[in-house]
């Protein structure tokens, strides 16, 4: 089965895009959320990035604290090295055993993935990549209007999703402020242009 990853910044348009291929029947994961589940599903993960940090990462009920272990890695290169030394496998794995599960009828899968192109650990698993993005300022514009987030905060993110040295994708669609019919149909052209539109 073939296997096309959805990437870009944060507010670019990706998670519209795979939205709208899950209701064409498209698999989907969803790196992000996938990746934070893990923590909870794996206690080897948990136990293996406490030890690796230095300190536990525990609310009141001993449930694993994503909010105090994102404030321990922000702005902590070496720290955050260390974290995803261990993540990114855990993730990778996940990916592949996501994959084999799927309904091999299944015309493809959808693999959604912001940091895909700065990690050439994760290119084996692609056999097309897309990259979906959009100007700063509409960026910036939607994800304060969507998370409730202020601009420096926003920044802050966007700042995290750095792309310097990163591999380039096989298509790149560039979203404007128009409407989401616009970017199905700019989809959906990618999708023939790579031989996968027969759905």
């Amino acid at each position: 089965m073939k296997t096309l990853v959805l990437t870009g910044p944060i507010g670019g348009g990706k998670s519209t895009a795979c939205r709208y291929l899950e209701r064409k029947g498209i698999p989907v994961y969803d790196s992000d959320n996938r990746a934070r589940s893990l923590y909870f599903e794996s206690s080897l993960l948990a136990i293996g990035v406490e030890k690796a940090l230095g300190q536990t990462f525990r609310d009141s009920s001993g449930r694993f604290d994503l909010r105090a272990l994102s404030a321990a890695v922000f702005g902590d290169a070496v720290a955050m090295a260390r974290l995803e030394a261990l993540v990114h496998p855990a993730v990778f794995a996940d990916i592949v055993r996501w994959r084999d599960g799927l309904d091999p009828s299944a015309p493809f899968a959808v693999v959604e993935s912001a940091i895909f192109l700065q990690k050439p650990m994760f290119h084996p698993l692609a056999d097309f990549v897309i990259k979906i993005d959009a100007p700063l300022e509409l960026r910036m514009e939607r994800v304060q209007a969507r998370d409730g987030l202020s601009r420096e905060q926003v920044m802050q993110r966007v700042t995290m999703q750095d792309c310097a040295g990163a591999a380039e994708p096989d298509l790149l669609i560039m979203r404007d402020n128009g409407p989401k019919e616009e970017l199905y149909a700019r989809v959906d052209e990618a999708l023939a242009s790579l031989g996968l539109n027969n759905i």
